[in-house]
């Protein structure tokens, strides 16, 4: 994949931001981490998995939608008013210890779809997947993610 490279979904162009490439071990395989030591009952239906930790791209402090591929496949979508924010190592790139366990109504920990998308990228590579983050900047992103998902799918977007 080349630097520059351009995709048109639904009319929207989404820019080539990075192959993600998990942290290898000596024979090439991809790290995994868990976080989890307290009862399972804490955890969110994510938190047991196995996750991977992989370099952020310097994606811009703006809002937009993102897009993952894998082996040129569109899998999932999402959108963020900070993109850079997302994907840097408190998002979806380093699961944080606190992203496994439940929200409850008195902590703001949790965020299981961090989990969920980690586990994903990391079974993608040890499948030896290509996988790569696209990006499209707008001020409107909500509409747009709505727009793909309705319109292609995406396998690792949940459905309603």
């Amino acid at each position: 994949m080349l630097a520059g490279a351009e995709r048109v979904w639904c009319g929207d162009r989404f820019i080539l931001a990075a192959h993600i490439q998990p942290d290898t071990d000596a024979e090439g395989e991809p790290k995994q981490t868990q976080h989890f030591s307290e009862p399972e009952t804490h955890l969110n239906q994510y938190g047991h998995l196995a996750f991977c930790r992989f370099p952020t791209p310097d994606l811009p402090r703006t809002s937009g939608v993102y897009g993952l591929t894998v082996d040129d496949e569109l899998v999932y979508v999402g959108e963020s008013q900070d993109l850079r924010k997302r994907w840097d190592g408190s998002g979806y790139a380093r699961i944080a210890r606190y992203n496994c366990y439940r929200k409850t109504k008195d902590t703001s920990q949790g965020q299981s779809t961090n989990c969920r998308i980690n586990n994903c990228i990391l079974r993608a590579a040890q499948a030896r997947r290509a996988i790569h983050l696209w990006v499209h900047e707008t001020d409107h992103p909500r509409p747009v993610e709505r727009l793909l998902i309705r319109c292609l799918e995406p396998p690792w977007n949940r459905r309603p």
